[in-house]
């Protein structure tokens, strides 16, 4: 299986050879935006039960999301990476060799330790059953590894989609926090 899965990377890499990082034009009646498709590990996180909480309470917890992914090291040492958020959660998409998986493994790990502090934060001092659990932030987290199409989006913010995004959403879906 694994030498299946070097023999098809290798087609693909002959196929886009020639493209490989160069913008692809798209658009509809003449209207054209850059796009670069490369190689990248994402990881993928969403907050669950996300859309029971108030509107408050969700946006505390996207910026808790958030801070711990800042605070990740993995994330501030890496120079190639592109992060978006995505409604309940966020993707990042670590541009780098084949060869470097425990990249978005070790800031998976390290995400789920700041989160860890942030919810050991909240239960200091307080008894569980007082605890509003709505409170706590727990997430699902997926990792995954393919093309990834680096665009902007229509307001000029970075955006990103293709099937290594997608497949991370699929892996992450099947996670329970």
């Amino acid at each position: 299986l694994v030498d299946n899965f070097y023999i098809i990377e290798e087609q693909i890499l002959e196929i886009i050879d020639e493209t490989w990082n160069e913008p692809l034009l798209l658009g509809k009646e003449g209207l054209q935006m850059e796009d670069t498709a490369r190689f990248a590990f994402c990881l993928g996180m969403d907050i669950v039960d996300f859309s029971r909480r108030t509107v408050g309470r969700q946006g505390e917890l996207i910026e808790a999301l958030e801070k711990a992914v800042q605070q990740s090291s993995t994330f501030q040492g890496f120079a190639d990476k592109v992060w978006v958020p995505a409604g309940d959660g966020l993707f990042v998409a670590f541009f780098t060799d084949r060869d470097e998986p425990e990249t978005p493994v070790r800031c998976a790990l390290e995400v789920a330790r700041h989160i860890e502090d942030y919810n050991n934060a909240l239960r200091d001092g307080t008894a569980e059953a007082d605890l509003d659990r709505w409170r706590l932030l727990d997430v699902r987290m997926g990792i995954s590894y393919g093309i990834v199409v680096k665009r902007t989006s229509m307001n000029q913010q970075p955006n990103l989609t293709g099937d290594a995004l997608n497949l991370a959403a699929r892996v992450m879906s099947c996670g329970d926090a």
